[in-house]
């Protein structure tokens, strides 16, 4: 593509794990893609000295800071590995006297498949996957004589070295494998106040996203006359022009999973009291009770705007888009209005100002494709 190296920005670095940096003042901004241009220390740029020791069932390594430390602060950091877990500590300590003010930030950087994973609609029962359950690993290779092979699964079952090999993964639903995975990334209980409220979070980051989107592809019909075309079947997601630019099913087929989510996420929480660090005095429906009332009271309090086909403004509250989710099913196409794209009830005053329709063809193949959507499963590409 013509021009895309100006909008290309490479990583100083490569995106590792544990990269840890200290930034003088709380608001310093970060970038989010970014983050390492405005720190004042980067410890991922300095020669740390290291010592190990064995633990049970794993080893620790310690880094410090090499030689004598200048400012702003001194930094121990502990990582330990054993069995299936890896944590890291930290342990600052002001360098030039006195208190500092500051941030100290740690990136985590993990590459796992997308697999099977809720939010990502890659496979369906009696569908074929477009990824498999599982972290990929690097299969060991050997040296034989004048040349090189992979170990089989059951060599590597054997071998003292490896001996990691393992189905496991594949004796549980998906829902249960990811519930695994969360285990392993998080073993601590969480509070299940505050998961609900970031599952939450990240639903409200979606629609204010999608306000944007949606109103780009408004600006764009406003100064363009005519249709934009739309693919058939599957490429609705994946295709070039105006329709991958302003068309948005791949983004509200990621919302109605958020919606998804949040919906079902009190009976998570109730099902699953360990995990939730739900106490023994507290019933499973206490919990869900208790997050059902956080959900009231976020559906009424979270509020959200766009602009409609006349100019005016219309607010929108986290429990209107809840409700609109069936509407959200067919409301991807940038030829309908945007009070249309944003589910606006029939014979409604929101919907008053609707100025234009996506064509008869376009609407009777949204009609065709909206098991996709109801079913929360991109079709095979």
């Amino acid at each position: 593509m013509a021009g895309l190296e100006t909008s290309l920005v490479y990583d100083e670095l490569r995106r590792a794990s544990l990269l840890e940096a200290w930034f003088d003042g709380p608001e310093t901004p970060l970038d989010p893609l970014a983050p390492w241009e405005g720190a004042r220390l980067r410890l991922f740029g300095e020669r740390l000295d290291c010592a190990g020791r064995a633990v049970e069932g794993g080893v620790a390594v310690s880094l410090t800071r090499a030689g004598a430390a200048s400012g702003p602060v001194g930094v121990e950091k502990l990582v330990t590995v054993a069995g299936a877990s890896l944590g890291a500590r930290y342990r600052l300590r002001s360098v030039e006297g006195g208190g500092v003010n500051g941030r100290f930030a740690v990136q985590w950087n993990l590459a796992l498949t997308a697999g099977d994973a809720e939010g990502r609609y890659l496979t369906l029962p009696d569908r074929p996957s477009l990824g498999s359950a599982g972290f990929k690993h690097f299969r060991p290779i050997v040296r034989e004589s004048r040349t090189v092979r992979p170990l089989a699964n059951r060599e590597i079952l054997m071998d003292p070295d490896w001996g990691d090999y393992s189905l496991e993964q594949y004796q549980t639903d998906v829902e249960g494998f990811y519930d695994r995975v969360d285990d392993l990334l998080s073993p601590e209980p969480l509070d299940p106040a505050v998961a609900f409220r970031a599952a939450i979070d990240a639903l409200d980051e979606q629609i204010r996203t999608r306000i944007r989107a949606v109103a780009n592809g408004e600006a764009f019909m406003a100064t363009h006359s005519g249709t934009i075309p739309m693919p058939e079947g599957a490429a609705i997601f994946e295709t070039t022009g105006p329709w991958e630019d302003y068309a948005t099913p791949a983004r509200d087929l990621r919302l109605l999973i958020a919606i998804d989510v949040v919906r079902g996420f009190p009976e998570k929480a109730a099902k699953r009291p360990k995990r939730f660090a739900a106490t023994a005095d507290r019933l499973p429906a206490d919990v869900r009770a208790q997050l059902e009332a956080i959900l009231r009271d976020e559906a009424t309090s979270r509020r959200f705007e766009y602009t409609r086909s006349d100019g005016s403004r219309w607010t929108l509250t986290l429990g209107d888009v809840l409700a609109r989710t069936e509407a959200f099913e067919i409301a991807y196409d940038p030829n309908d209005c945007i009070e249309v794209r944003w589910g606006a009830p029939p014979d409604s005053e929101e919907l008053e100002t609707c100025r234009r329709r996506a064509p008869a063809d376009q609407a009777t193949r949204m009609m065709r494709y909206r098991a996709w959507f109801h079913d929360r499963s991109r079709p095979p590409r």
